[in-house]
Parts: C-alpha cells; sequence; structure tokens
C-alpha cells in the first residue's frame, strides 16, 4: 500500500505524539514512585547520626590465618596459602608432591610433565 506525502507526514507526526505522551506519563509515573519511596526510606545520615547500627562492616573472608609454605619445584619457588594443603603435601612421596605442584600451581600441561620425567 502506497501513502500520499500527506498521509506519511500525518502517521509520523500521530507516533510523535504518542511517544511524547507515553514518555511524558512515564515521567509522571517515576516521579510519583520516587514520592512513595521518600515516605519509607529513613537516610543514612540519619541513622548514623542516631547510632543505632554502624553502617558499615568489615568481611573477614579475605583474612589469612593460615601460615603460607614454600616448596621447590623445577628452580621455581611455589607458595602454597592453606596449611591442611601444606600438611597434605607433606605426606605424598617427593615425586608425587612434585606433579601435583607442577600441575596445579605452575600450569604445566601433561605434555610438559612428561618431557622432564622422560
Amino acid at each position: 500500500m502506497t501513502y500520499s506525502k500527506e498521509q506519511k507526514e500525518h502517521i509520523e507526526f500521530a507516533f510523535d505524539a504518542f511517544c511524547r505522551t507515553v514518555l511524558r506519563y512515564e515521567f509522571i509515573n517515576t516521579l510519583r514512585d520516587k514520592r512513595r519511596w521518600s515516605q519509607h526510606e529513613i537516610s543514612l545520615d540519619y541513622l548514623r547520626d542516631e547510632k543505632y547500627f554502624d553502617s558499615s562492616t568489615t568481611d573477614k573472608y579475605f583474612v589469612k590465618h593460615d601460615k603460607p609454605a614454600a616448596f621447590r619445584v623445577c628452580g621455581k619457588m611455589v607458595i602454597v596459602d592453606s596449611e591442611k594443603l601444606v600438611q597434605a603435601l607433606k605426606y605424598l612421596p617427593e615425586a608425587r608432591r612434585e606433579l601435583i605442584l607442577m600441575y596445579f600451581f605452575l600450569r604445566y600441561t601433561d605434555v610438559k610433565i612428561g618431557r622432564l620425567y622422560g
């Protein structure tokens, strides 16, 4: 279907008016939502001044309680942070421990480890 120039112009103006109306009402809804939220929210400054509770906390996820240990493998130092892992590695035979450290800590491939051991 072909439209004349006047019909195309009318369609463009109608669409423009529709978009403006949608945007205006969306703006009104946003203002209404913010007003409603502001009635129920409390400022953090108010809470901090009243000393109800601390507004921040310190997580202790990354605090290291274990003593790291170092192993020498292929002329490189490998540092293991976990005490439990260090104890488990110490119980292993030397050859097995070197294989595990090369594979998991030095990221050697099976091919490279195979070449080193012949």
